[in-house]
């Protein structure tokens, strides 16, 4: 019998909201897309591309479970020709069970949260150790439906980033505090994209307080008025070929800059305007 894999969990923060927040809701419109999404995961069978054991895991251990099922099925232990032999010894103590996990809750910022076939509204970071050394030896990113994402070795090939180091909620909130003389809650991961990104395997971390929110990456804080400049990505910023749409376009970009602002994404079409904070 396989040893029972060890789980680190941190699916719930002091300090972290109960419920994944953002500023823009994904509306009604591709509801009934989704909902068939749904039934198709749950009812999908063995040899489907999007068959998991547990869809839509209620706990760690069906996490794991999902994760270790779909990782066994995408690199079977036969197939190398695609890893190093640092990474197969990786994936080996993943299917062995001796690999440590954290997991953690990330919310979708990304457009791909109202994607019209399916619903990407946050997913789970798993941070995977190596069981001596306490080492993170890899990340990976499994929607909240159960499905595989993405996954990055630390000893990654040249053409990816390293692994980063993560900071943990409650340490991201001290360090905006020192910085900045501020306090801010209801801390979360976020990934989003635009001209301020946090990557999937890379999160950052946002806060609110009143009617702003913050983002802080790389021990740089970002503000936004939650009524703030907002441009939608298929009128605003949609790249075309017409002259009239990219003069509007450039216009636009060329006035946040002079400004000091950058883009993130809410999840819908929309993009906000953020402004670095000086310490």
């Amino acid at each position: 019998m396989r040893k029972l894999i060890a789980i680190l969990i941190l699916l719930t923060l002091t300090g972290a909201p109960a419920t994944p927040w953002t500023l823009a809701s994904c509306g009604a419109d591709n509801e009934t897309s989704w909902q068939a999404f749904e039934k198709a995961v749950r009812e999908a069978k063995p040899g489907s591309p999007i068959y998991v054991p547990k869809p839509f895991p209620r706990d760690e251990a069906e996490i794991v479970e999902d994760f270790v099922y779909q990782l066994t099925s995408i690199l079977p232990s036969s197939a190398h020709d695609s890893t190093t032999s640092d990474e197969d010894q990786v994936l080996d103590s993943i299917r062995s069970g001796e690999a440590r996990f954290e997991i953690l809750k990330v919310t979708n910022w990304t457009p791909l949260r109202c994607a019209e076939k399916r619903k990407r509204e946050y997913y789970y970071l798993l941070r995977i150790y190596d069981p001596e050394t306490k080492v993170e030896i890899a990340r990976a990113a499994m929607n909240y439906d159960g499905l595989f994402e993405k996954m990055q070795f630390s000893n990654t090939r040249t053409e990816s980033l390293p692994l980063r180091p993560m900071a943990e909620l409650q340490a991201a909130a001290r360090d905006v505090s020192t910085l900045h003389a501020v306090t801010l809650g209801d801390a979360q991961y976020i990934t989003t994209w635009g001209t301020l990104r946090c990557d999937l395997l890379d999160p950052c971390v946002s806060f609110r307080r009143q009617n702003e929110v913050y983002i802080f990456k790389d021990l740089r804080l970002y503000r936004a008025h939650v009524g703030g400049a907002r441009y939608s990505l298929s009128r605003d910023l949609k790249v075309s070929a017409d002259p009239v749409q990219i003069q509007e376009r450039a216009r636009i970009l060329a006035g946040m800059s002079q400004r000091g602002e950058l883009l993130i994404s809410l999840g819908d079409d929309t993009m906000l305007a953020v402004t670095a904070i000086e310490p």
